[in-house]
Parts: structure tokens; C-alpha cells; sequence
């Protein structure tokens, strides 16, 4: 039989699964095609646009277009870079966690 402290455990234990999988399953707020966008929009090639995040080569920053995701630090040039247009916690599951963290 369930006591009382049982049954508290049980529903905190299944919200908490409720909100891991809704952060988990959340639409990105960002698309992988408007990296590619503001790069274009800003006129800078693979190379160009790479260094101004802190990146090293043209490929790091094919797959961050293609992946849509990537460090924090990266996700954050990219988010300054963008004017904030583009949300660096879309590209980053550490920011979101602790931008949610924050909002809390």
C-alpha cells in the first residue's frame, strides 16, 4: 500500500520525467537553415564567418549549419553576431537548460 509520502514522491518523480521529455521533444526555436541564412545575409563565406564565432575551419561551421548545434561559446558569438535574431539556447542544450534554470 502507498503512504501518503509515497504517492507525493511518485507524482514528483512523474513531473519531473514530464518536463525532462518536454525539453528533450521542444521545436528549436532557431532552424538550421537561418545560420546559413545570416551568414549569406552577412555576406561572409564558411572561412569569414567561422572566425568571427571563434571557429577554425570552414567545415566546423558546414556542420553547425547542417547539425544546428554546437558549443556554448560558439552559440553565443552566433547569437550576438545575429543581433540576438538568432537564440543561442536553440543551438545549445546547455544554455536552454540554464536559461530555463533562470527563468525559474
Amino acid at each position: 500500500m502507498l503512504t501518503p509520502a509515497d504517492t507525493r514522491t511518485t507524482a514528483i518523480d512523474g513531473m519531473f520525467a514530464s518536463c525532462e521529455h518536454n525539453a528533450m521533444t521542444e521545436t528549436s526555436p532557431t532552424p538550421i537553415s537561418e545560420i546559413s541564412e545570416l551568414r549569406k545575409e552577412l555576406g561572409l563565406t564558411l572561412e569569414e564567418f567561422g572566425a568571427r564565432v571563434g571557429l577554425k575551419s570552414k567545415g566546423q561551421v558546414s556542420e553547425i549549419e547542417r547539425a544546428g548545434t554546437c558549443s556554448p561559446e560558439v552559440a553565443l558569438a552566433i547569437e550576438a553576431l545575429s543581433e540576438r535574431r538568432l537564440n543561442a539556447a536553440a543551438l545549445n542544450p546547455i544554455i536552454a537548460a540554464a536559461r530555463r534554470g533562470i527563468a525559474a
